[in-house]
């Protein structure tokens, strides 16, 4: 003779059916408690329930017990543990009735934590001197202090300064190179300030900026000739034109100790006033042309 037992059917509903909780390492606040809902099924009286979590030690419930309806505070604590996904249960009876044992799932998401962009300087400076040649690329590095994080580049604030690559991505453990060119080609002397930032919309800090301060100076002028470069003795004030390059605004003449009236036309001509004083005796009258305190 077989003998099969009949156990009753739940007669609670509980909703939600399932609960998931997600935490990101390196947060300060845990993921909030969630509420179980168990209400008797439509017609049945109310009844007493046990409420079990199950083994693991980062999962709670409280009230264990109660009559229905009522509700169940589920907490979880993953504060420790690692990046991973960790699955449990809770576990509804009615010891009443010795109705079957419903289940709950639970899934706790633990996550790394939050990546950023990092670069490998935040300003960098070049110094270029008009007559050598032309700047070197600038290279910067970009990392991740997490996990893959994808950026674009973009200059702002001048002309002058290129970048490349546009977008790329960083990879965890690796450096990913950004390359600065500098035109100095319709640059005149003096200081200067470009900037690169760098885009991660899935990083901590959204923009990074990378500040690239050029001073440019202006070398020593070379001069190729002058016109007149003759002139009659006790001759009243002359003004001769001078040829060359690198004359800038700030480019000085002088013969000997004097100190000639001057005016730059553009870097490759200015012309120069020669008092009577010195045009008084035969011989010659030597220019010297220079920028800020370079001779030539």
């Amino acid at each position: 003779m077989s003998v099969v037992g009949v156990v009753a059917a739940p007669a609670i509903k509980v909703a939600p059916a399932a609960l998931a909780f997600s935490y990101q390492l390196g947060t300060d606040t845990l993921p909030a408690a969630q509420n179980l809902t168990v209400s008797p099924l439509s017609g049945s009286a109310a009844l007493l329930i046990s409420v079990r979590a199950g083994t693991s030690p980062w999962l709670s419930v409280t009230p264990l017990s109660g009559r229905t309806p009522f509700a169940v505070r589920v907490a979880v604590n993953p504060s420790t543990l690692p990046i991973g996904v960790y699955y449990d249960t809770i576990s509804l009876t009615t010891p009443e009735n010795a109705g079957d044992e419903l289940t709950i799932a639970v899934t706790m998401t633990v996550r790394g934590p939050p990546a950023d962009i990092r670069l490998s300087a935040t300003t960098l400076s070049v110094t270029y001197r008009f007559g050598d040649p032309p700047p070197s690329n600038l290279t910067e590095f970009i990392t991740t202090t997490g996990g893959l994080l994808s950026f674009t580049t973009a200059v702002t604030g001048t002309k002058w300064l290129r970048v490349t690559p546009a977008s790329g991505a960083v990879f965890p453990g690796f450096r990913t190179p950004v390359t600065m060119s500098i035109d100095v080609s319709d640059l005149a002397p003096g200081s200067y300030t470009g900037s690169v930032n760098v885009a991660s919309p899935d990083a901590v800090t959204k923009t990074t900026k990378l500040a690239i301060n050029l001073t440019i100076q202006p070398g020593q002028p070379v001069t190729s000739g002058v016109w007149p470069q003759k002139v009659t003795r006790g001759a009243p004030d002359l003004t001769v034109t001078v040829n060359g390059n690198r004359f800038f605004s700030g480019t000085i003449v002088r013969s000997g100790p004097t100190l000639l009236r001057s005016n730059v036309l553009g870097p490759n001509v200015l012309q120069a006033t020669i008092p009577a004083s010195l045009l008084a005796n035969p011989g010659n009258v030597i220019l010297t042309v220079s920028n800020h305190g370079c001779p030539n």
